[in-house]
């Protein structure tokens, strides 16, 4: 509603835009196509994708041009890694857990492995490591785009949630940021996090005098 009210949209089909709008492209970023499309209708745009999946995208499309498979361990639906799959012509393999490296199969003989930027990085390792085994004799290329902040920041609220009784995780929902940061304080503070996506937090603070029970309100 308050995107609409400053007269901005949001949009996933781009044969609606015409010369005289504006697109931001948002953090998660887009696949080469969006940008070939922008630039050839003549259409302005201001490149909002976030500096560390701008590198994944460089990343990608250099090994791609070069021949290699690529291995995206992340979310399927995530827009990051649809973004990320735009710039190796949609042929990457997504991965998103053990099960899924089974249907891994007749990939190049040469393979680049890259995470989802938002991703927990040991989790990135696990199954990185697990499709090396199963692919010993192909040249297999890991490399760790499992951005830096987002270990920080998960790396700093464990160290405090192990001094706290509770710990509130505030974000989206359906954000993979929130998401990972809350199944990184639960292993140090089990049973202890609520985490909300808008002002009801404050009024749960209100309303609510026993903390005694768990809730995950997502």
């Amino acid at each position: 509603m308050e995107l609409k009210v400053n007269n901005i949209e949001c949009i996933d089909d781009l044969s609606i835009l015409n010369k005289e709008d504006v697109v931001l492209i948002r953090a998660h970023g887009e696949g080469i196509d969006t940008y070939k499309y922008l630039e050839d209708k003549g259409i302005k745009y201001v490149d909002a994708t976030c500096p560390n999946v701008s590198k994944v995208h460089d990343i990608i499309k250099e090994k791609y041009d070069d021949g290699y498979s690529i291995v995206i361990i992340g979310k399927k639906t995530h827009p990051e890694v649809i973004g990320d799959c735009g710039w190796c012509n949609n042929e990457a393999f997504v991965i998103e857990n053990e099960d899924d490296v089974i249907t891994l199969n007749n990939p190049k003989k040469n393979i680049l492995i890259v995470a989802q930027t938002t991703i927990n990085e040991d989790y990135f390792f696990k199954i990185a490591n697990i499709i090396k085994e199963k692919f010993s004799h192909y040249n297999v290329e890991v490399k760790n785009t499992v951005c830096l902040a987002q270990k920080q920041i998960q790396s700093n609220s464990v160290l405090t949630s192990e001094k706290c009784d509770y710990t509130f995780i505030i974000g989206g929902k359906n954000s993979s940021n929130t998401n990972e940061l809350y199944k990184k304080c639960l292993e140090v503070c089990e049973n202890s996090y609520i985490f909300f996506d808008d002002e009801s937090f404050l009024d749960f603070i209100k309303k609510e005098k026993n903390l005694s029970y768990n809730s995950n309100m997502l």
